[in-house]
Parts: C-alpha cells; sequence; structure tokens
C-alpha cells in the first residue's frame, strides 16, 4: 500500500514537470518588458527633440533595444 501513495506521488510529479499545457517547473517566467520599452520608446522620443510622426520607429528601436538588454542578463 505504501509503494502505491509513494509511485503515485511520483507519476503526478512527472506529469507536472512534463507537461505541454503548463509551463515545465524549472522553465523562466515570461516578464513583462512593455513598461521598459515605453520608457525606452519616451527617452528616445525626447533624445530626438520631442519630434512628432516617428512613434512606431521609436517605439520599434525601443524593442530592440530592451530585447538586447534582457538577453545579456
Amino acid at each position: 500500500m505504501v509503494w502505491f501513495l509513494v509511485n503515485d506521488r511520483v507519476k503526478l510529479a512527472a506529469y507536472r514537470i512534463f507537461s505541454s499545457s503548463e509551463l515545465p517547473l524549472l522553465a523562466k517566467k515570461p516578464i513583462d518588458v512593455a513598461p521598459k520599452i515605453a520608457k525606452r520608446a519616451y527617452e528616445l522620443y525626447k533624445q530626438q527633440g520631442l519630434r512628432e510622426g516617428h512613434t512606431a520607429q521609436d517605439w520599434l528601436q525601443a524593442e530592440r533595444d530592451v530585447w538586447e538588454d534582457e538577453s545579456h542578463n
């Protein structure tokens, strides 16, 4: 009877670790980089003299900068 209890716990742990429907236990938690991107985009906007009409370009550059910075951490 004890063996069945131990075996069941091992089985449940294996399901939890190897389940494709959930994040694996050892996976990194996703991070929300939108605030960092927005801050960086505003910094770029200010660096360019508060120039209007380049919002999309500033956002894309900010995304590249933030993701590059995140990959080095």
